[in-house]
């Protein structure tokens, strides 16, 4: 409402739609995961930071939000998705474990997010809060990344060592 100056009509109206088109975005990436786990998983938070782009620079007008607001309610919706099918991946000896860990993992990141979110709103004011997603969305493809690696090296000297 501040930013993109809608009033509470539209703001509810948008709330509705971005929820609808998740369902549409569970499916879209239920999909990509089943094709390609891993290039999902990598693709996910760039297109994540791409969204969050659009938001900051588009934020001002209505209608370039609610385009934006359709992509992101779709692509939201994903990280849900991407996030359990990769951690089952690791779980796959003990998966009421692994959904546990999600859960749990899942409940931390709204904690932190909401608090450190909260603080670049005080600090910053509202229209740069989207900077904190970028500095998340970011930090997820770096750990993404630094799993892979040490996944690709162990998987590796797993090889030599049944040579």
């Amino acid at each position: 409402g501040q930013v993109t100056h809608m009033n509470g009509s539209w703001i509810s109206i948008m709330l509705m739609v971005f929820g609808i088109i998740m369902i549409f975005g569970n499916f879209l990436f239920g999909g990509l995961l089943h094709k390609n786990l891993i290039k999902t998983v990598l693709i996910f938070p760039l297109l994540y930071v791409m969204i969050y782009l659009f938001i900051y620079y588009l934020s001002s007008s209505v209608l370039p939000m609610v385009v934006v607001v359709l992509i992101w309610g779709a692509v939201h919706s994903g990280g849900l998705i991407i996030s359990q099918a990769w951690l089952t991946t690791e779980t796959k000896e003990a998966p009421e474990f692994g959904n546990s860990l999600f859960v749990s993992f899942s409940n931390l990141g709204i904690t932190i997010g909401a608090s450190i979110g909260g603080w670049f709103i005080s600090h910053l004011g509202i229209h740069q809060l989207i900077w904190s997603g970028i500095m998340f969305t970011l930090l997820a493809f770096l750990t993404i990344i630094i799993k892979m690696s040490i996944l690709h090296k162990s998987q590796e000297r797993f090889q030599i060592s049944n040579i």
